[in-house]
């Protein structure tokens, strides 16, 4: 079992939940938890950077504050069809 909330497009729980093996995955974002009130959940929306409160409250694996580049801005920049210039 592995609980998390996403942090970003990267590391275990991101690779496990977009392409691990043998997972049942279920998703429960904090609206559909009884135990957080819509008055918490009010706050946090209007306190947090809209980015942030989406990873943590609404189960989105968002682009880190700090990325230069965006997780798909690496992944199509990157092609088996090249060849490294070092350390193949």
């Amino acid at each position: 079992m592995m609980l998390s909330t996403p942090h970003g497009k990267r590391g275990v729980f991101y690779e496990e939940w977009t392409s691990g093996m043998g997972w049942e995955r279920y998703e429960v974002n904090a609206e559909e938890c009884p135990r957080i009130s819509e008055a918490f959940i009010d706050e946090e929306r209007a306190s947090l950077p809209s980015w942030v409160f989406r990873q943590e409250y609404e189960c989105s694996f968002e682009e880190t504050e700090d990325q230069v580049f965006t997780t798909e801005m690496i992944e199509r920049a990157v092609s088996p069809d090249v060849t490294p210039l070092f350390g193949a």
